[in-house]
């Protein structure tokens, strides 16, 4: 008889914390992975081509440029973060 997904994750949070870390870990490595593995070669094209996506969107204005410094000094305030 088939488990319901309840069930599962009644036994999943039964179990110790560093288990549940590990199964959390290896079900959203395998969330990445796809279907296949990308070669050296495949993954610096597709940054070469991300990175190029950037760079056109910020000469074209489609995005706003901040400072580091001040989106941290936001984000620290925003979760009161000293």
């Amino acid at each position: 008889m088939a488990r319901n997904i309840e069930d599962i994750e009644k036994e999943l949070m039964a179990l110790p914390i560093e288990t549940r870390k590990r199964i959390a870990h290896d079900l959203i490595s395998s969330l990445d992975k796809g279907d296949e593995e990308l070669s050296q070669e495949e993954w610096e094209a597709a940054w070469r081509d991300e990175i190029q996506r950037r760079v056109e969107d910020v000469q074209a204005g489609r995005v706003e440029l901040r400072d580091a410094d001040e989106v941290i000094a936001e984000l620290k305030a925003k979760y009161n973060v000293k």
